[in-house]
């Protein structure tokens, strides 16, 4: 969102997320000032913090959450496109619901005039949606029963991902050996779902590119 400020200043936010999308008015929804953390500064200030109190501390994590299903994605308020992909991916995990990958795919686009802001981010979010790509376009094979499509994501991609895709593939074609009334809505959403999820716990440090910013921390007086 606030790439090109610095964390001293307060900007304004609001959460027109929760209303129905014919009363996202910009000029009448509830806007207050919140700030704009990057990983960088949220790490420097805890290490001040441990300075001036004379406590040892450990950042165990620091993690980007919401990067591509941010709960801004469903509204037009901080960027011109609304996408569905936020609801697309949440209902995946709903077992009564048959889903498609029509509302999975983005178009980044709008970020081009964010890259010299801050080009780590940018960097961060386009490849996080190129492995998100490949999960889709390999669920799409899958679907379309084009096999050799799905063998060349799976050799194209870094271990970790292609271990995913094997498992989704294996599901896919073994739908058949699981007793449940509805496959996809039951077994494959679900998996879809948690392997795009885990693309973004396994990435890197957290750059403070996501709609929120997780870390554990331990502190030891």
């Amino acid at each position: 969102m606030q790439w090109d400020q610095s964390a001293e200043q307060q900007l304004p936010y609001n959460m027109a997320y929760l209303l129905p999308p014919q009363e996202q008015d910009p000029q009448n929804v509830h806007w207050f000032n919140v700030t704009y953390w990057t990983g960088k500064e949220l790490l420097d200030v805890i290490r001040r913090a441990s300075l001036a109190s004379g406590t040892a501390v450990h950042v165990l994590t620091l993690k980007d959450r919401s990067i591509l299903v941010g709960r801004h994605m469903d509204t037009c308020l901080f960027k011109p496109m609304r996408f569905t992909v936020r609801k697309q991916v949440n209902r995946l995990f709903d077992t009564d619901y048959r889903g498609d990958t029509g509302g999975l795919t983005l178009d980044l686009d709008y970020l081009n005039g964010c890259r010299s802001a801050c080009p780590e981010a940018d960097q961060r979010i386009r490849e996080y949606y190129a492995s998100w790509s490949v999960v889709v376009g390999t669920l799409e094979a899958l679907m379309q029963g084009d096999n050799a499509r799905v063998r060349q994501s799976i050799e194209s991609s870094p271990d970790a991902l292609a271990e995913d895709l094997k498992m989704l593939a294996w599901l896919y074609r073994n739908a058949d050996r699981f007793p449940v009334v509805d496959f996809w809505a039951g077994i494959m959403g679900p998996q879809v779902a948690c392997v795009l999820r885990n693309l973004e716990l396994n990435l890197a440090e957290g750059l403070g590119c996501g709609h929120s910013l997780f870390g554990v921390v331990e502190i030891r007086k």
